[in-house]
């Protein structure tokens, strides 16, 4: 039979072209670009020896027997291997392991080693191929076995790519399924047109397609560090924490880096964080350095190896006790260190990330972050997880708490609050689980919400028979900033068929400063019906009546710790007094909070405020239990008439 080289002519040709760049523009140290190169090697040899005993083949009386032997011996071996090869690339990829370990060889080992068993035995055996008495290459029985272990290795591939398709990017996924479909494809037409050798060729090309499409280095770097940026971290320990791997990283903050930027200039700045980032990576090169922005790097083990990861640990802390030295600069960084075990810490990239950019109190120049401060994150963990599902499933309570007129004795309004119970972690405060809800974002949908359901209470409840003015819902600090609040709100009302009247809007004090102008157009919006608005909390840190007065709020909610400290202190005392009377004189209606004593209701009401809330009166309470309390205080019969 006389083969067509000149696909394989053609392979090698690409296989030189791609190993060529692998070298020049590849990070050879990452795992999975060694493999890649170890593939692309195996390419090129298998053509050089493919070609070689084609053309021995074909004239087998111009060589000696062993070398006719020893051609195929070696094409068919290099041959082999390359399955494997090829699965092991897509394994890395995925981030998961490889151990090669002879003492406990692995299953995935088994197809290559009976190969290798049969090819070493061929000699003697003549099971894969042979050369009848006119020298012509013949195949045995075992040749059908090769490409069987070929196959099992692609569908190991592609069963290790789907199992793990959820943490894998899309362009990553489709690449290596390519490359599968690829590499079955090949096979079937190696095996209908044997003389054409088209299989090394195809292969080569797919390489060559991987080289430049699966992973831009460009995209890989941070520009200033050359160390892998952000966006390789997360990808990287996404796939690593979807294999179940077990392994440790090292957070290193550089706390003042912004006060040397801006003193010492970005350039220089620059210049000794690509230092800082190379002598990283020079303490473990089985180690990958990540610079994740703004003076923050990462350092990620392969494993959990504790001694390892203290040692390293310690040496970043002393390290930093002393000054970073750049050319005749001496710089005195503020670092925290700290060291989380993935999963035992974190299980999830989003928490592992929450985590990182999380703030932590500097105590000194050098902080170690202990691993008992992470408690309090993996709360925030678990109680964000409740706030989602909490969220779907709506199951969220709104209670209300009556607000006492001192005018009229009797119950004025009522201030809409949010609760939350879950089955595992039982009641989570309000003060709790709304700051984490105004830092993930959910605060909105919350916010949302608690208002469709205050909307249908004053729909249901027939307020105004109650004796209720208008019930008040507090807004966040994010919906505050979202610009189409004013549509949302009068959008909601008008579906729920309530005036707006009967809706009072708080505004934290400190919320009102930060988004003056944008707020005060949307009240502008939601005023026009009837809407009114408290300012909450007022006397907290932002006091400002002048605000007060251009904003046009209509309450002015006085915080609790201002009458709580009157107990207490007669200066404070003159501040409530004064404030109250400041107040009034701008025609402003009061809300005063905490009220807890007869003594409290007396005080406040004989200073001419107009509202008390407070547990003297009532906590809050369930839907049921609120309107019922409101109907036994302001002497309500069951037809809506006073008693």
């Amino acid at each position: 039979m006389i083969y067509n080289i000149h696909y394989d002519v053609c392979s090698i040709a690409i296989s030189i072209l791609t190993v060529i760049c692998v070298l020049t523009t590849k990070d050879i140290e990452r795992q999975e670009n060694k493999a890649f190169l170890l593939i692309v090697m195996n390419g090129l040899l298998s053509g050089i020896f493919d070609i070689a005993s084609a053309v021995a083949n074909s004239f087998p009386a111009e060589f000696p027997r062993f070398t006719l032997e020893g051609l195929n011996f070696m094409y068919l071996v290099l041959h082999a291997c390359v399955a494997m090869q090829f699965y092991i690339y897509i394994r890395l990829n995925g981030g998961r392991d490889i151990r090669f370990d002879l003492r406990h060889p692995s299953p995935y080992m088994i197809p290559l080693a009976i190969t290798l068993a049969v090819m070493l035995l061929n000699p003697f055996l003549h099971w894969v191929y042979y050369f009848d008495e006119n020298l012509r290459y013949c195949h045995g029985p075992m040749i059908y076995w090769m490409y069987a272990s070929g196959g099992i290795y692609i569908l190991m591939a592609f069963l290790d790519v789907a199992h793990y398709r959820k943490t894998t990017p899309w362009k990553r996924k489709a690449l290596l399924l390519a490359f599968i479909a690829a590499g079955l494809l090949t096979v079937v037409i190696q095996m209908m047109f044997p003389n054409i050798l088209i299989e090394l060729f195809m292969q080569s090309v797919v390489y060559l397609g991987i080289l430049v499409s699966i992973d831009d280095e460009d995209a890989t770097y941070d520009l200033v560090t050359r160390v892998y940026n952000r966006k390789t971290f997360l990808e990287d320990t996404q796939v690593r924490m979807a294999s179940d791997s077990k392994f440790d990283i090292i957070v290193l903050k550089l706390t003042n880096i912004d006060y040397y930027r801006n003193s010492m200039g970005i350039e220089t700045i620059n210049e000794v964080t690509y230092d800082i980032a190379h002598w990283l990576d020079s303490l473990d090169k089985a180690a990958k350095v990540y610079d994740l922005e703004s003076g923050v790097f990462a350092f990620r083990t392969d494993t959990q190896d504790e001694v390892l990861t203290d040692a390293l640990r310690d040496i970043l802390n002393e390290q930093f006790q002393l000054d970073w030295i750049h050319q005749e600069l001496a710089i005195r960084f503020n670092v925290q260190i700290a060291v989380v075990h993935i999963p035992d810490d974190v299980d999830t990239i989003e928490n592992l990330v929450s985590l990182i950019d999380r703030q932590y109190v500097s105590t000194g120049r050098t902080r170690i972050v202990e691993a008992n401060e992470f408690e309090s994150f993996r709360r925030e963990a678990a109680v964000e997880q409740v706030l989602r599902k909490a969220i779907e499933q709506k199951l969220f309570k709104v209670y209300f708490q009556p607000i006492w007129d001192s005018m009229t004795g009797k119950i004025h309004s009522g201030e809409a609050l949010v609760r939350l119970i879950d089955d595992e972690l039982g009641y989570i405060s309000p003060e709790e689980f709304i700051r984490i809800a105004e830092h993930n974002g959910t605060i909105i949908k919350i916010g949302e919400i608690v208002f469709e359901e205050v909307c249908r209470v004053i729909r249901d409840r027939n307020i105004e028979e109650l004796g209720l003015e208008f019930i008040e819902v507090n807004l966040s600090a994010v919906q505050c900033m979202q610009h189409d609040l004013a549509e949302y709100i009068i959008g909601t009302i008008d579906e729920y068929g309530i005036d707006g009247s009967q809706i009072n809007l708080e505004v934290t004090e400190s919320v009102a400063v930060q988004n003056e102008e944008l707020l005060q157009n949307s009240m502008d919006q939601m005023r026009k019906r009837g809407i009114t608005f408290s300012m909450d909390d007022f006397g907290t840190g932002y006091s400002n009546l002048q605000k007060v007065f251009a904003m046009g709020y209509d309450i002015v909610k006085i915080d609790k710790s201002i009458l709580w400290a009157a107990d207490e202190d007669f200066s404070a005392r003159v501040l409530l007094e004064s404030t109250i009377q400041m107040i009034k004189d701008m025609d402003r209606r009061i809300v005063v909070e905490g009220v807890e004593t007869e003594e409290h209701r007396n005080t406040l009401k004989h200073l001419g405020v107009d509202f008390l809330q407070g547990f003297f009166f009532s906590r809050a309470l369930a839907e049921d239990e609120f309107v019922e309390y409101v109907r036994n205080f302001n002497h309500i019969d069951s037809s809506g008439q006073e008693g």
